[in-house]
């Protein structure tokens, strides 16, 4: 088309299409457009990029996450593929976490090795601003990596399908799949609104560290940061965590054991990695007794009350006086013997245990972790605000140059 211009020339003119609709392919369907390699790479560039709270990618389910995203990104053979998946499974089932987004929630809160959560825990200081933004982007980070299982499980099987020769999984198969991650429906009752404007304020080092966050408030902060719509919005929330129950093993648990100098304090009733007891703690009812001795320690003599020793006076008042003297602002070395059967283990336990409550945490010695006494005191110095007790059973004989008894009377005079 043309038309005449002022000055006599003639101008071109473009047409003109008339537009109907306009639409926009938001990526929903499963076509050939989807590329789970790209996503996966994305995914494990996000992991490396963590700066602070590196621990929780270091545990065994996240190895396997990565591990598999590790596969798909190179876009891996389905023998390679299903391997890796079938790791990921295994570790995932064994957490009791309903997801892999739930189970990674909870290493935050943790906070194990987190340099702002041991500052948190450590009191005395505000963080800097460069510590907030690390840790904020570390959540915004960990938060992109928890793609949900039912998403990787569909790249694995969009890999195997394009594959040469093509691998199509068995139905039975994919049913025992799709059921991970399925339990981790989240709380309706949790609102749109689950970060938290409230103001965080460092601690003390006069303000004792409390004693261990049960299952239930776990679960509510975990889904604080679970529905949230930045996880770095409940960095507030998990701050006053650290706060309060401190980090690693000492935040979670009251009866602690001497594991090296490599890996510190760990449960006293707590399994390996992958065993049954791993998790115990995390996840289950305030009222659930297997869980609260998960928390406490073994057997029933850390939680004995009172009432208890009513058939055993001798023992009741070793018990009191033993419980009086844990009480005081600077308690002296307790040293309790008699002979066997008395009952001097069990009014011990229930001594300590009954200062649980305010805070207070056991180290369980035996007589060959007085060879680690240093290591174990320079531990205990990483935790100024957590008041510790060092129980040490033992046979004890007071015979000058008999086997630990040096060690004994070097530990007891300071």
């Amino acid at each position: 088309a043309y038309r005449r211009g002022d000055a006599g020339k003639r101008a071109v003119t473009r047409p003109v299409t008339r537009v109907g609709s306009l639409g926009f392919d938001l990526g929903g369907t499963d076509g050939d457009k989807l590329r789970p390699e790209a996503e996966a790479q994305g995914l494990v560039e996000d992991a490396a990029s963590v700066l602070f709270a590196t621990e929780c990618l270091r545990g065994p389910v996240a190895q396997a996450y990565l591990g598999l995203l590790t596969q798909i990104a190179l876009k891996a053979s389905p023998t390679r593929l299903f391997t890796a998946y079938g790791a990921f499974f295994r570790a995932q089932s064994t957490t009791g976490a309903a997801s892999f987004s739930d189970h990674v929630i909870d290493e935050i809160i943790t906070g194990a090795n987190n340099p702002l959560a041991e500052l948190c825990a450590l009191g005395g200081r505000p963080p800097t601003a460069i510590e907030l933004n690390a840790a904020k982007a570390d959540l915004d980070l960990l938060q992109n990596l928890c793609v949900s299982e039912t998403t990787v499980l569909r790249w694995c099987e969009k890999l195997a399908a394009n594959a040469t020769p093509r691998r199509k999984q068995p139905a039975s198969w994919i049913l025992a799949a799709e059921t991970l991650g399925g339990g981790g429906e989240r709380s309706k009752e949790s609102d749109d609104n689950s970060s938290t404007d409230d103001e965080w304020k460092p601690a003390t080092l006069a303000q004792p560290i409390a004693a261990p966050a049960r299952p239930s408030a776990r679960t509510l902060l975990r889904e604080q940061v679970a529905n949230a719509w930045a996880w770095s919005d409940s960095l507030p929330a998990l701050m006053t965590h650290w706060t309060n129950v401190g980090t690693g093993e000492v935040g979670a648990r009251s009866v602690l054991r001497w594991t090296g100098l490599k890996t510190g304090f760990k449960g006293a009733w707590v399994g390996e990695e992958l065993g049954s007891d791993a998790y115990l703690g995390r996840y289950g009812e305030d009222d659930d007794d297997y869980v609260v001795q998960s928390i406490v320690g073994a057997g029933t003599a850390w939680m004995a009350v009172e009432a208890d020793f009513k058939s055993r006076p001798s023992t009741e008042k070793a018990r009191a006086a033993i419980l009086a003297e844990l009480t005081k602002e600077k308690p002296a070395h307790v040293l309790l013997h008699g002979p066997p059967g008395v009952g001097k283990r069990f009014a011990m336990r229930s001594a300590i245990g009954e200062t649980f409550g305010a805070g207070v945490r056991c180290v369980q010695m035996h007589r060959g972790d007085l060879r680690s006494l240093a290591e174990i005191l320079c531990e205990i110095a990483k935790h100024p605000r957590v008041k510790f007790v060092l129980f040490l059973e033992m046979p004890l004989c007071l015979t000058p140059y008999a086997e630990f008894h040096n060690e004994l009377v070097g530990a007891m005079d300071g």
